[in-house]
Formats: structure tokens, C-alpha cells, sequence
């Protein structure tokens, strides 16, 4: 992909494409299997799917990503990851951006790294986790354990590259309360997961059978109640038919 295909976050177009959409900084939550072997999707995946079907029906997007003080503190500390990074790699990292991969999936990026073509070849997820965390990140030998640090860690990474099209990620852990300088910030390069993809792939389209299952089951509740209402006002019968008629349309 390229920067173009991109949109610029916390604008209206944003929320927009967000809306009943899978985002990649939650994308970990549709990855926990139920208790049984032939329940793909857990519990807190299927909470996650219902807050994404109430969305589609409501237009009101609901925050995926809560403003805790941690976030709070990541979100400030973001702009000073990336400049570290810029200066140690030598690499111009462009602004964050979502791109969408499907009707039901979008990821937005903390930034890019650009190809001699404008191509994006790496994309870029800086973290600012208290220092419990960012020392574990400084002992990981292999990207994987990031997934036992933090699911996000991996899964996030991992989903920006596939729906961006590039084949590497790099994971920043920033923390500038460390004392020694060059232990604040720690780069770990990441690639395609082969195996994790052909999941997501599986998961993503079990998910939106069961979105549109769900809201065609949902939409027909109202059509259950006009026997009821039919005798007494066949006008408001027919202004809630042309209502239902309407919502059908944002079914997927």
C-alpha cells in the first residue's frame, strides 16, 4: 500500500471506517479459542463482536481503546519513541495512518517507513509501557516472546503488516524513566507469521458469518412484533417496515 490508501487518525473519515469494524490494537481478543476445541472464538472475543454489531446499529462508536492513565502516558511518549528510532536506524518515519483490510477489519499504524516507490516496506508500533514491562522487552532473543509480554505486543504488529500489504514491522519499547540511556528504548524487528496469518484469515471470516447472522437474526425482531401492533396502527406499521428496510442496508 501506499500513504495515499491511508487515513489520517481521530478524524471524523476515521471514526467512520472504525465503526463495527475489528481494529488491530484489539485484534488479540478474537484470537483466545473457547473451552472446547471446536469453539474458535472465545467468550471475550464474542463480547468484542457485539460491541461491533451494537456500533453498526447504533452509529455510535464505542472506544475500543480506553484513555487509562497508561495510554494516556504511551500516546504522549510516541512522538519521542519514534524520534529515538529515527535516530538510531537513520529511517524517516512517516505519520500514523488506518488502513483498512476488509468490510469488518482496520488497523492504524504508528507510523511508516517508505520504499525508494512510495511503497510502505515497514511499518512501525511504538509502545511506552511502565518499566515492569519495557524490561522484559529488552531481554526477548526472538519476536514471538512478545506475545507472552503482552498479547497486543504481537498480534498488533502482526495484523498492520498483513492489511498494509509490507513485510516488516518494527516494535518500539520506549521508557525514559530508565536510567541508563541506551536501555530506554529497545527495536525488535518483526516479520510475517505464515501460520498467524492463515488463523486470521480463518478467524476473520468466521467472525463475519457471525455478524451477519447475528444482525439478520437482529433486524427481523421487530417484523416478529407487527402482528401486534398491526390491528391497532397500521401506519406506524408501516413507518417502522421502512425503518427496517433502512437498517438492512448497513448489514454486511
Amino acid at each position: 500500500m501506499k500513504l495515499s490508501d491511508g487515513i489520517i487518525p481521530f478524524t471524523e473519515e476515521w471514526a467512520k471506517c472504525r465503526m463495527g469494524k475489528l481494529t488491530a490494537s484489539n485484534m488479540h481478543r478474537i484470537f483466545v479459542s473457547g473451552r472446547s476445541k471446536t469453539e474458535l472464538i472465545g467468550q471475550g472475543g464474542r463480547t468484542y463482536i457485539n460491541q461491533k454489531i451494537g456500533e453498526i446499529l447504533t452509529q455510535v462508536m464505542h472506544d475500543d481503546v480506553p484513555e487509562t492513565d497508561d495510554i494516556m502516558r504511551g500516546r504522549a511518549n510516541e512522538p519521542d519513541a519514534i524520534l529515538r528510532y529515527s535516530e538510531i536506524t537513520g529511517e524517516k518515519v512517516e505519520d500514523s495512518l488506518l488502513f483498512q483490510y476488509n468490510a469488518i477489519a482496520c488497523g492504524t499504524t504508528d507510523g511508516e517507513v517508505l520504499r525508494s516507490d512510495e511503497e510502505i516496506k515497514r511499518i512501525i508500533e511504538a509502545k511506552s509501557p511502565r518499566p515492569h514491562k519495557h524490561i522484559q522487552v529488552l531481554a526477548v532473543d526472538a519476536p514471538i516472546e512478545l506475545k507472552d509480554i503482552d498479547p497486543i505486543y504481537w498480534h498488533q504488529p502482526q495484523t498492520n503488516m498483513l492489511i498494509t500489504g509490507c513485510e516488516e514491522a518494527d516494535f518500539i519499547s520506549y521508557n525514559d524513566e530508565i536510567e541508563y540511556y541506551d536501555l530506554q528504548i529497545r527495536i525488535v524487528r518483526m516479520y510475517p507469521d505464515m501460520n498467524w496469518r492463515k488463523d486470521f484469515v480463518e478467524r476473520v471470516d468466521f467472525i463475519a458469518g457471525i455478524m451477519d447472522t447475528q444482525l439478520t437474526k437482529i433486524l427481523k425482531a421487530p417484523e416478529r412484533n407487527l402482528a401486534y401492533r398491526l390491528e391497532k396502527n397500521p401506519e406506524a406499521v408501516k413507518n417502522l417496515q421502512n425503518a427496517i428496510d433502512s437498517l438492512k442496508n448497513l448489514s454486511i
